[in-house]
């Protein structure tokens, strides 16, 4: 007697071959080692790309001959733990363009800031 066999019986080690191959492949990048990614491929661009990408930033500081600073800031989400819903804390990440005075981007940073949120209203 010969034995049936299914559809999925014969694909499954395909299936198999092509999860493993995707595993291996995938990205190992932490927060940080994205962000890095993120902010260098904003090196060599211009103002005006990143504020039409990323909208007005907060604020805008004068950086004397060397250009000028542009100041995002948004909720940082990613490292919300127990300690700081438990005692009411937010954190932002901030991250700072350097423009020089031609309008090109050539240097970033950035911090995270933390606070405690207003007292929620009884």
């Amino acid at each position: 007697m010969q034995r049936k066999t299914t559809h999925f019986s014969t694909i499954l080690p395909t299936i198999l071959l092509v999860a493993a191959i995707l595993a291996s492949c995938s990205t190992t990048n932490t927060f940080k080692e994205t962000e890095k990614l993120i902010m260098d491929s904003w090196l060599g661009k211009t103002k005006s790309d990143l504020i039409t990408a990323w909208g007005n930033p907060i604020r805008v500081e004068d950086y004397g001959n060397q250009g000028e600073i542009l100041v995002y800031e948004f909720e940082d989400n990613a490292t919300m733990d127990r300690y700081r819903v438990q005692y009411n804390q937010r954190s932002y990440r901030v991250r700072m363009f350097y423009v020089n005075p031609s309008g090109i981007i050539y240097e970033w940073k950035t911090a995270t800031r933390e606070f405690e949120k207003e007292a929620p209203y009884p």
